[in-house]
C-alpha cells in the first residue's frame, strides 16, 4: 500500500506527499532492518524537505539516519548526525515547532 502510495504522489508531482509516504515506507522497511535501503529512502525524503524548508520533517529525517547508523553499528555516523540533531534544535524551538 504504501508503494502504491509513494507512486502515485510522484506521479502528480506532489513532493509534500512523496515526502510523507517516504517516511511511511521507511517505517516498515526499517521494521524489516533493511537499514540500507531505509537509508536511500530517507536520503531522497531529508532532500524533499530541505528543498521545502520544512524544519520539522528534516529534524525527523535526521533522527532516523543517526539511528539507522546507531544501529548499524556506524557509531561515528551516528554521532554526526546526532551533531547536525542538536544545531537544529534551538532554531525549531526559538520558532514554536516543538512543542
Amino acid at each position: 500500500m504504501f508503494k502504491e502510495s509513494l507512486a502515485l504522489y510522484r506521479a502528480i508531482n506532489d513532493r509534500w506527499g512523496t515526502a510523507n509516504a517516504l517516511d511511511r515506507l521507511i517505517e516498515v522497511i526499517r521494521l524489516s532492518a533493511d537499514y540500507d535501503q531505509a537509508n536511500q529512502l530517507q536520503q531522497e525524503s531529508l532532500a524533499i524537505r530541505q528543498s521545502l524548508g520544512d524544519q520539522k520533517g528534516i529534524l525527523s529525517a535526521l533522527c532516523v539516519l543517526a539511528l539507522n547508523a546507531m544501529f548499524q553499528g556506524r557509531l561515528d555516523e551516528a554521532e554526526r548526525g546526532q551533531q547536525k540533531i542538536q544545531a537544529l534544535l534551538p532554531t525549531l524551538i526559538e520558532a514554536g515547532a516543538l512543542y
